[in-house]
């Protein structure tokens, strides 16, 4: 079950994060390989979602619809906390020369983008409390933070180590 969960998640991972730059658009056989490997994600992810969540087809439908809606303010938010800890990293890497107005700045950013990612998280709820029962969406969440974590360590350095297997430092 987690071998199937971390290839799924390995997959929406690259769906995530793979973006065509003008030298894939030159390839269309990439890109049609690469539209055939998100469907099949897709379907897979959904056919987890049925079974682990317990949905019907209107409500898989509809938990589809919500995310469709959100899906541009979350990689906003994504892109958003991805670019204040690069400057955070950047700065506290500069130790005594490292400009503190600056990290203040950023610290106070990372702080609005978390409260905006819990503003999104309730939107959330409440389109989804719509039709999902609470034990519903608390699965559903707990798939969610699944998808999440395989994909963070994923991306870690060293993740295609064998299991248990501690990273060098």
């Amino acid at each position: 079950m987690m071998r199937r969960l971390r290839m799924a998640a390995l997959a929406v991972l690259l769906m995530l994060i793979a973006r065509p730059d003008s030298a894939s658009a030159q390839r269309p056989p990439d890109n049609a390989r690469r539209a055939e490997l998100e469907q099949q994600v897709r379907q897979r992810m959904g056919r987890m979602l049925r079974d682990r969540v317990g949905l019907t087809d209107e409500q898989f439908q509809r938990v589809v619809e919500v995310n469709r809606g959100f899906e541009a303010r979350r990689r906003t938010l994504v892109e958003q906390e991805r670019d204040v800890r690069i400057g955070l990293r950047q700065e506290v890497l500069l130790e005594d020369r490292a400009d503190q107005d600056r990290v203040a700045r950023l610290l106070a950013q990372a702080i609005d983008v978390q409260r905006r990612r819990l503003q999104l998280l309730e939107e959330e709820q409440r389109a989804l409390g719509q039709f999902l029962t609470p034990v519903q969406r608390a699965k559903y969440m707990a798939v969610q933070e699944q998808i999440h974590r395989a994909v963070e360590e994923m991306r870690r350095p060293g993740a295609a180590r064998a299991p248990g297997a501690r990273r060098p430092r």
